[in-house]
């Protein structure tokens, strides 16, 4: 029942601090522990009480997600270019609503998501040609 506490905390004052609704707690401080560079250790508990929560409540279809860790190269590519798009376009406008940010990462997950999940449903065919059986058999798929 802690993480569904810590995540339900974590929210609402990660947004505050960044709208500039409040000052963050404990100043300067704060920034190292929530840290995307330094991998600050809430930042990483926070992740972690997310997972668990998505893991325990179902939300999350976790075969996608094995999926994409199984395709991680192409899921990662693919990837990488609405991200440089993204981040083009908010630093352009700087002024970009939360919504819209938050509809490009929803978008942006189903993607990858959508990418993983193709990627195994075509490594689950039968391969039709003898020659490229004798290739996956020799590289262990």
């Amino acid at each position: 029942m802690q993480p569904v506490f810590f995540a339900l905390a974590a929210i609402p004052t990660n947004l505050a601090v960044y709208l500039g609704h409040v000052d963050p707690p404990l100043g300067e401080l704060y920034h190292q522990l929530v840290s995307k560079t330094n991998s600050g250790p809430l930042r990483i508990l926070n992740v972690l009480a997310i997972l668990y929560l998505a893991w325990n409540l179902r939300i999350v279809p976790f075969q996608m997600v094995c999926a994409a860790g199984r395709h991680s190269l192409p899921v990662f590519s693919i990837g990488t270019l609405p991200v440089c798009i993204a981040k083009a376009l908010m630093q352009a406008k700087t002024n970009i609503a939360l919504p819209i940010q938050g509809i490009t990462f929803v978008v942006g997950c189903l993607v990858r998501l959508a990418v993983a999940s193709w990627l195994e449903r075509r490594r689950q065919q039968p391969l039709r040609t003898p020659r490229l059986q004798k290739m996956r058999t020799m590289a262990g798929l």
